[in-house]
């Protein structure tokens, strides 16, 4: 994408109006390249934790960011079950059981301690990190993916407990995600009807 992205200042929550604090600074775009410098900020509210780009994209330049976006793309099938497979999401089990809290009571020992073996592929173990948001197992946990595209961080979170809906702009995407049968809305987060 060539073209520039205007950005508006976003210092306080969206949803609480608390002050944000910084949590990352200064950050590109690797993965699709969009122009500029981007800052990651928290919600200190507990209650809250909302997490939001400051300055983040006008309402008005949005769609630049997403116009040949992966999330208007069907989901690819998944890989045969095949023994090495299996082994990997044994792995991954017992390491979102020992660092998370997922799995826990049906995750027995020697999966957790396979989990360790993560710890060898830092790449590896941090796309699972990223994948359950950073978040711990949580009895009833409700999430709202603001931005969710397709669904697919959705169908993650539901797959580990979650109770996860989403809201995205982007139509394409949304069709997609309703099509899989997951609960998202179209708009923007401020027009939604949320508690």
């Amino acid at each position: 994408m060539n073209e520039a992205i205007r950005v508006q200042e976003a210092p306080s929550c969206l949803i609480c109006g608390t002050d944000g604090a910084s949590l990352y600074s200064s950050l590109r775009d690797r993965l699709f390249d969009a122009p500029g410098e981007w800052h990651v900020k928290k919600c200190p509210n507990s209650a809250c934790g909302l997490l939001w780009l400051d300055p983040m994209p006008s309402e008005e330049d949005v769609w630049k960011a997403y116009r040949n976006y992966y999330t208007h793309q069907e989901d690819k099938p998944l890989p045969p079950d095949t023994w090495p497979r299996r082994a990997y999401q044994d792995v991954k089990q017992g390491y979102l059981a020992r660092k998370y809290g997922y799995y826990r009571e049906t995750t027995p020992l020697w999966k957790r301690l396979m989990g360790f073996l993560l710890y060898l592929a830092p790449a590896r173990r941090t796309y699972l990190d990223f994948n359950v948001m950073y978040l711990p197992a949580q009895p009833q946990g409700r999430l709202l993916d603001v931005g969710c595209g397709s669904g697919t961080q959705i169908e993650m979170m539901h797959s580990i407990g979650w109770s996860a809906e989403g809201v995205d702009h982007d139509a394409v995407a949304v069709k997609h995600a309703r099509r899989k049968g997951l609960r998202v809305n179209l708009g923007t987060l401020e027009a939604q009807e949320y508690p």
